[in-house]
């Protein structure tokens, strides 16, 4: 039997490289969350609820003004992509959105100190934490030029290597600043990222600089800029709305302590988040070969294969993570637990939807992709609005899964039926989303029953009722793998 063989019975040979990618991605995500997963056991027994709501509102907020402030102007890669410019000073293009991104940020901190009392009472965040905006934001946009231009090259490892190396120094840097703190711990997480942000950020800048031409701004690299980052503002934004901003009502309406509650639940529910997101990245300069050529099948044969996968790790969350949630964290975050699933079937839908919302962006069409994002993120606080005076915090898990599905609905229908350009068949997902509906019930129905089984018993259990649906639903596959195995073919 040969490995090579069964590998690709197991992974198509087309998308060998893009899972290679997504690999390196995947494995860069999970050291970026690892102040807000791996971290998880030590800072929910550290932190007060209220503390750990503190903490995530203020990630909250860093993502929304990462995406406000330099106005998306921190945008390179669609120039790199672009075929048109093969050949087209580069360095000069990067130097144009270095510049113009960097200049931004400095105007906006300015005026966010010269105001700072008002703008800690409209975020509802303490005074001191406002100052750590500009690490964090300086430092988030300096990864994204380093992602971006990596990921442009090919060299997505050193993308992984850059994240893994700040996880493992500022975890335990995070972890010895907030247990010398007696009081507002908290604060220990950002004088981490302050630390670590100026470090690594300078080794950012060290290693780009022989890539960017500063000061060198030109009329028509401006005019190409703004014509990709300003009409996508809006679309960025309220996909942030849609991920992010539950946080910030139930700060608002119930308290910093429900938020930690949610953001505890939403914290273990990314593990699905990242396996999609690291797929999708991993698959971008396949996508953008597959359009090129217009390969429409080959584009489509791939998303089958790549959904079929993410959607069996989808379901093995929706089975486990509660349980893994009761490991890692204090009793006083169980209430949380049940809401998990719920999230995580929100965020299939985010993986669909980048399905059919790549092709705006592929096709310029950034006022499309803005419209309808924007819709859902309003229809997401309209509910919040609604939902969360009377049913608490619980209530975003639900509205958040109904953004997500509307988002996903209104893009295949923009793209089939207005745009008229290639769209995939949403018909290949059915599948898929049985199983992950079966599973989702399983789980839910075997928690009703209440068997008192133990942690160590109830996951065993779940783990032989969800091999069973698991050959019941891909069981021409597995036996067709099984098959060839014993016929010595793999």
């Amino acid at each position: 039997m040969q490995i090579t063989s069964i590998k690709k019975l197991l992974i198509p040979e087309s998308l060998n490289s893009s899972l290679k990618h997504s690999m390196n991605y995947f494995i860069t995500a999970f050291a970026t969350q690892g102040l807000s997963f791996i971290s998880i056991p030590i800072f929910t027994r550290l932190f007060s609820l209220g503390d750990y709501g503190i903490v995530n509102i203020f990630g909250t907020y860093v993502s929304l003004l990462t995406l406000i402030l330099p106005l998306g102007t921190d945008s390179i890669s669609r120039y790199f992509y672009d075929k048109d410019k093969t050949g087209t000073d580069k360095k000069a293009y990067f130097g144009t959105s270095v510049t113009v991104s960097f200049s931004l940020l400095l105007i906006s901190f300015t005026v966010m100190l010269i105001f700072r009392n008002k703008v800690s009472e409209w975020m509802s965040l303490p005074v001191s934490v406002l100052v750590f905006f500009i690490p964090y934001i300086f430092y988030n946009i300096l990864t994204s030029y380093f992602s971006q231009y990596n990921q442009t090259q090919g060299l997505t490892k050193k993308i992984a290597s850059l994240q893994i190396t700040k996880s493992y120094i500022s975890f335990p840097l995070a972890v010895l600043f907030v247990w010398l703190l007696s009081k507002e711990r908290y604060m220990g997480m950002f004088y981490t990222e302050a630390v670590c942000a100026s470090i690594f950020g300078a080794y950012i800048i060290y290693y780009l600089r022989s890539h960017i031409k500063l000061w060198h701004i030109t009329k028509e690299h401006l005019i190409y800029l703004y014509k990709n980052s300003i009409p996508f503002i809006p679309y960025l934004l309220s996909g942030q709305i849609l991920s992010q901003f539950d946080r910030v009502m139930i700060n608002s309406y119930n308290g910093s302590s429900d938020a930690g509650l949610y953001s505890f639940a939403y914290n273990i529910s990314m593990l699905q988040l990242m396996v999609s997101n690291a797929v999708s990245n991993g698959w971008m300069p396949e996508y953008y070969k597959q359009m090129n050529e217009k390969n429409y099948k080959g584009h489509d044969d791939q998303i089958r294969n790549l959904f079929q996968l993410i959607s069996i790790l989808t379901c093995f969350l929706i089975m486990f993570s509660g349980d893994l949630g009761q490991i890692l964290a204090s009793k006083s975050y169980h209430s949380a637990l049940y809401l998990i699933p719920v999230i995580i079937i929100g965020n299939y839908f985010l993986g669909i939807y980048q399905v059919y919302g790549r092709s705006f962006s592929y096709y310029m069409k950034g006022w499309v992709a803005s419209a309808v994002i924007l819709l859902s993120g309003l229809l997401n606080i309209i509910l919040n609005a609604i939902y969360i005076p009377k049913y608490g915090y619980q209530a975003c898990a639900y509205t958040t899964l109904i953004s997500y599905f509307f988002l996903f609905l209104e893009t295949w229908l923009w793209s089939k039926y207005i745009l008229k350009k290639h769209t995939t068949n949403p018909m290949i997902f059915k599948k898929s989303f049985l199983f992950i509906l079966v599973v989702t019930s399983t789980f839910y129905f075997l928690n009703f029953l209440d068997l008192k089984l133990g942690l160590v018993l109830m996951i065993l259990l779940k783990a032989v009722v969800f091999l069973i649906e698991l050959l019941l639903f891909y069981y021409k596959y597995i036996t067709g793998f099984l098959t060839s195995i014993k016929s010595g073919n793999a």
